[in-house]
């Protein structure tokens, strides 16, 4: 979809099985993904937005190669990282890293920070002790936190420091791309702001490229470049962050909106979250149960994503709204 980028996903499909009895005889499949493209240019923060359950963090785990899709392709820098083994991994590894959404079960509890911290260093890289010790000493510092926090472990740190530590972690190796899964969901408020004004810092002085994932679409209007907007395991509306919160298209994109306290609230009124197994036989729009302006077209009929100018796509029957 865009020039030059740095990661492309390509029909991605991951499904889960569905087993039942005895001898866990599969009845079939949970789509977690089903059918997600996307791309990502140097320097760009790319969000995924959507309800808890909307697919966001298993992308992130088949980018990562945690979960293996059934279909589709991943590819970094022109190689397609879903066809290789784990051994032909190493070079992945280093250029892409990811910080997880709880700092807390993301780092080893009975760790010292600066042994987290060493940990990739010495993986990754043939430095010598002394250069660990000195490269350690720079990303604490970078990351805004006293040499002194080095030697806790993370339980006794804060949210907001455990998850700065996270962070230090994941850029120690010098990464191109880093995973951000909800960074701040688990922090207050103060917290937040500060962690995502780091991360925005970080990507100027270290030249990173972020793929974003949050239920929060205030966090993806204060980072992102580009939104995906996901439902299900599917993209409904994707394209420039301007596009998507200034001229939203797609029904369920505008209940998104509406969650947010400053921003206008629509006008539509929707039903409650509908669970995965309340879908799973609809044959088109998985959104229609929810959505007031379906048509019996909705029900029938799923709608391709397509492009209703540049770079901006949805996939709706109702493109009049």
């Amino acid at each position: 979809m865009f020039s030059n980028p740095l990661l492309r996903v390509e029909n991605l499909k991951v499904y889960f099985p569905i087993k039942s009895g005895f001898f866990g005889k599969i009845i079939g499949y949970v789509k977690a993904v089903d059918g997600v493209s996307f791309s990502l240019k140097k320097g760009e923060i790319h969000a995924l937005v959507g309800e808890s359950g909307s697919g966001k963090t298993t992308i992130l785990k088949a980018i990562l190669r945690l979960v293996d899709p059934i279909e589709g392709r991943i590819i970094f820098d022109e190689k397609d990282i879903t066809k290789m083994r784990e051994d032909e991994l190493r070079w992945y590894r280093r250029r892409v890293q990811a910080v997880f959404q709880n700092p807390q079960t993301s780092l080893n509890p009975r760790m010292k920070v600066k042994d987290i911290l060493a940990e990739p260093l010495k993986i990754h890289t043939d430095s010598t002790y002394k250069e660990i010790l000195e490269r350690i000493r720079e990303l604490i510092r970078l990351v805004g936190l006293p040499e002194s926090v080095l030697e806790h472990s993370p339980p006794s740190l804060s949210g907001g420091q455990a998850q700065r530590v996270a962070i230090a972690r994941a850029i120690s190796i010098n990464p191109e791309l880093i995973l951000l899964d909800e960074p701040t969901s688990a922090l207050d408020v103060s917290t937040q702001a500060q962690i995502l004004n780091l991360l925005l810092d970080l990507k100027e002085k270290l030249g990173l490229s972020y793929i974003l994932v949050t239920h929060d679409i205030s966090v993806a209007k204060y980072m992102a470049d580009y939104i995906s907007v996901i439902y299900l395991g599917k993209i409904v509306e994707q394209g420039p962050a301007a596009y998507i919160l200034n001229e939203p298209i797609h029904p369920y994109t505008r209940l998104l909106l509406s969650s947010v306290p400053e921003l206008e609230k629509t006008i539509i009124s929707f039903p409650k979250i509908i669970e995965r197994e309340d879908v799973k036989e609809i044959k088109g729009c998985k959104f229609s149960l929810r959505c007031p302006l379906a048509s019996d077209r909705c029900f029938r009929e799923e709608p391709p994503l397509i492009e209703i100018k540049k770079e901006h796509f949805v996939s709706c029957w109702q493109l009049n709204i």
